[in-house]
């Protein structure tokens, strides 16, 4: 099954390169994106397609990797062409560069139109996204489990992902200079 998707990257020196990952739903990439930049400011490392391509490496699994660029297929943005998601990212000096957008399938209307989903600016943005995304798998989490009878699930219970959108939440105040409240559940993910 799997959630198949291509990311552009596009650092400040002008490099672009087409990744491919066959797992990779915005639940899960916003969080892993989130924890490449911020990797990448604590060693501290500039964030290019090069960084990139080494935190993939060093965390298979994670962010999309397969490097695609030279192949023909996925090549136009606007048609999902087999994909469930397409993600840009724009890695700049400046945080005000750094950009991180998500277009999704356009179900049930249009099976090859792709739609924008994300539209992230930013530190503060993207890890406040990745919040979201962990809010999202904490309240879908405790559903299932309550349809389960109450036993656990293989994988992050709840209170994992709940820990880990309060650490993102710190990261997105870190860098907005606000605290904010977030809501500790924000519902199950859209369909």
């Amino acid at each position: 099954m799997g959630a198949p998707a291509v990311i552009t990257v596009t650092d400040h020196t002008g490099v672009t390169r087409r990744f491919y990952g066959h797992w990779a739903s915005p639940q899960y990439q916003i969080p892993h994106l989130a924890q490449f930049i911020h990797q990448a400011d604590t060693n501290p490392v500039p964030l290019t397609v090069a960084a990139y391509q080494a935190y993939v490496a060093a965390h298979p699994n994670t962010l999309p990797g397969e490097d695609i660029t030279t192949e023909p297929w996925h090549r136009d943005p606007t048609i999902a062409d087999g994909l469930d998601y397409r993600y840009t990212l724009t890695l700049a000096e400046h945080d005000a560069g750094l950009r991180y957008t998500v277009a999704e399938r356009d179900r049930p209307h249009d099976r090859e139109r792709m739609r924008a989903s994300e539209d992230l600016t930013g530190r503060a943005q993207i890890y406040a996204a990745a919040a979201r995304m962990c809010r999202q798998m904490a309240a879908t989490t405790r559903q299932l489990v309550e349809r389960n009878g109450g036993n656990p699930l293989p994988g992050p219970t709840a209170q994992a992902w709940q820990t880990e959108a309060d650490r993102y939440d710190a990261w997105a105040r870190e860098h907005t200079g606000t605290g904010f409240d977030a809501p500790t559940d924000a519902g199950a993910p859209r369909p």
